[in-house]
């Protein structure tokens, strides 16, 4: 599996740097794999938040991370949505049930593994404690079918990093550029760039925005407006602000309009002020986004 990304935080230099890192794998026998079956092995999906991961870290002491997945939470949420009326001793056998469950995928080599934003920890001290306790599971529980890690010299055929012919578990790392380098990943990890949005893509973002919002508004709101009206009022809203997306395309506004998540927040600001033009430099909309949240 390969992950492109970027930052549209940092320079046009840094956009060629890392920002997902993905350590190939492979402990399980695959002489019966459908060798048609391009992507491999199915993989059970273990999803983790890499700020929540250190949040519930020891003061004095640290979490294998083996031992926090099943444990783990998403958004401040368990993976089993408890009742108001199960007991806590319920509920902890549940959770070690379930956390028994994946070191069995673990353990056969069938687990996917996403730590997700490993640019989320601002402490110094913390990060490195992260990077390592990373660093051990993927020692441990992420070998190549030669049985060694990119954390092992030995790790050196860049062939053997291909998912559905190594088998094993796999794990994707994602990082934004400009956090990654305070602390990196210490091994041959091979690192990816998530390519920008070009202007076509920002467009159907535009269009597909517009469209959602003026939808919800209309269903929460119940404001009974029609779908024509409702596609009326879209297109002059996504015109006007297609319109600035091509004509700054090369400026601030459309190096942040390449970014998902920065252009939701560009055509928040451009929904509830239509009639004013969005701000070409960055500083300008950065502080607007500001303002609004």
């Amino acid at each position: 599996m390969q992950m492109h990304g970027h930052d549209s935080t940092s320079s046009d230099d840094d956009s060629d740097d890392v920002v997902k890192k993905k350590s190939k794998t492979g402990n399980n026998n695959n002489n019966n794999m459908d060798e048609s079956l391009v992507a491999g092995s199915t993989r059970m999906p273990i999803l983790i938040r890499v700020g929540e991961f250190a949040q519930d870290l020891p003061k004095e002491s640290d979490l294998p991370l083996i031992d926090y997945i099943g444990y783990h939470t998403w958004m401040g949420n368990r993976m089993i949505d408890f009742s108001a009326e199960q007991k806590k001793e319920k509920q902890r056998s549940q959770l070690k049930k379930l956390q028994q469950a994946l070191h069995d995928y673990i353990k056969l080599g069938y687990a996917l593994i996403v730590l997700d934003g490993l640019d989320e920890i601002p402490e110094s001290e913390k990060r490195s404690r992260v990077v390592r306790l990373v660093e051990e599971f993927v020692d441990s529980y992420v070998p190549t079918p030669k049985h060694v890690t990119v954390l092992d010299s030995q790790f050196s055929d860049r062939e053997l990093d291909i998912p559905f012919q190594a088998g094993g578990n796999q794990l994707i790392i994602t990082s934004r550029i400009a956090g990654y380098h305070a602390r990196p990943l210490n091994g041959q990890f091979s690192h990816y760039t998530i390519l920008r949005m070009q202007i076509d893509h920002m467009k159907e973002f535009v269009d597909h925005w517009f469209q959602t919002v003026h939808q919800k508004m209309n269903e929460v709101l119940q404001l009974n407006i029609s779908s024509e009206a409702i596609k009326q009022k879209c297109e002059v809203q996504t015109d006007a602000m297609k319109a600035q997306l091509e004509k700054f395309k090369d400026s601030g506004l459309g190096l942040m309009a390449s970014n998902p998540c920065l252009l939701n927040f560009l055509c928040l600001i451009a929904f509830h002020t239509p009639e004013a033009e969005l701000p070409a430099e960055r500083i300008c909309l950065y502080d607007r986004i500001a303002k609004m949240m």
